[in-house]
């Protein structure tokens, strides 16, 4: 999520004296849907006002429709909209593997033609790296 903060850490004031700063208490705000090929750095992003499932529904059908006839699979955290069982049965349906957990045993159980060409370590490594 982003917050579109007004700028805190510059204001002009006498010196000595305390600085200004009106804030409204209504911080724009915006979520990123994103994702990355691996192989290419392409990127998919979406930008939505929150973090709605249908949202994220959208962003499923976005990626999709970026890379047909692929195999896809997404690491997710485990926000209710990626848990959520519309947006499960829709990845189904469009051919996507939503991984929400960062781990090998997580890993190993998701099915599809992307863990034929990675490895898992390649996975785990992609989706814990900061």
């Amino acid at each position: 999520m982003l917050r579109l903060f007004p700028v805190l850490r510059r204001a002009w004031a006498l010196q000595g004296e305390q600085a200004h700063v009106a804030i409204t208490g209504c911080n724009a705000k915006r979520v990123l849907f994103g994702a990355i090929n691996l192989r290419t750095g392409h990127r998919v992003v979406l930008c939505r006002p929150n973090m709605e499932q249908a949202h994220f529904q959208t962003f499923l059908r976005l990626v999709r429709e970026a890379y047909p006839g692929y195999p896809i699979a997404l690491l997710l955290d485990e926000a209710p909209g990626h848990r959520a069982a519309t947006s499960q049965r829709l990845a189904a349906q469009l051919d996507i593997a939503l991984i929400v957990k960062c781990d090998g045993s997580a890993l190993a159980r998701a099915e599809g033609a992307y863990l034929r060409e990675l490895s898992i370590s390649d996975y785990r490594g992609a989706c814990c790296r900061r």
